[in-house]
């Protein structure tokens, strides 16, 4: 399943000013071709397949705190986000960790903050909606999106969701990567 967004201009992002362009939530098989289809050292690659090994190995998802740095491995460790899932209505997601290279991406750490508090024009929508494709579904997803910044660098961002268990809580965190191209 694909679903797409066109949600115009977001304000307080990266540098200060940025135009996204159309976003695309890839689920179920789209979501694995996309990923069968990058780079082996893309780290969306990589983190689906860390994810993947511990899934085999559990009787469901795996728990967060089974996440070891050193396994991801130091190249990759940048491009991760652990988000938190809260129960209740509506739920909610709070950055727990935001590597290094996401930082730069976005030009600013949401570690500590909530999704549905931080002032992003239309952007917590977007993300909500592919975060909640993970929890509902129980299934890894992608966002994939374009990016203009306001001195007209435009950059393609790549997502992946996944979902981690936290305790008795079978979908209680979200293991993201990102990367990101240059786009002209």
């Amino acid at each position: 399943m694909i679903r797409s967004f066109q949600p115009g201009l977001i304000q307080n992002l990266s540098d200060g000013s940025v135009n996204v362009g159309l976003q695309k939530v890839l689920l179920e098989d789209e979501a694995k071709h996309f990923i069968e289809s990058l780079p082996s050292d893309s780290s969306i690659r990589i983190a689906h397949e860390y994810w993947s090994t511990l899934s085999e190995v559990q009787d469901g998802f795996p728990d967060r705190q089974d996440i070891d740095p050193i396994e991801i491995g130091s190249e990759v460790l940048p491009h991760i986000v652990l988000v938190d899932v809260e129960d209740g209505e509506p739920i909610r997601y709070r950055y727990q960790l935001v590597g290094s290279y996401v930082e730069d991406i976005f030009g600013a750490n949401y570690a500590g903050q909530y999704l549905d508090e931080m002032e992003l024009g239309s952007m917590p929508d977007i993300v909500s909606t592919f975060f909640t494709a993970v929890g509902e579904k129980g299934q890894i997803a992608i966002l994939d999106g374009t990016f203009i910044s306001r001195i007209q660098i435009a950059f393609h961002v790549n997502r992946i969701a996944m979902p981690f268990a936290v305790g008795s809580n079978p979908i209680g965190a979200l293991f993201c990567a990102f990367d990101k191209q240059e786009t002209g």
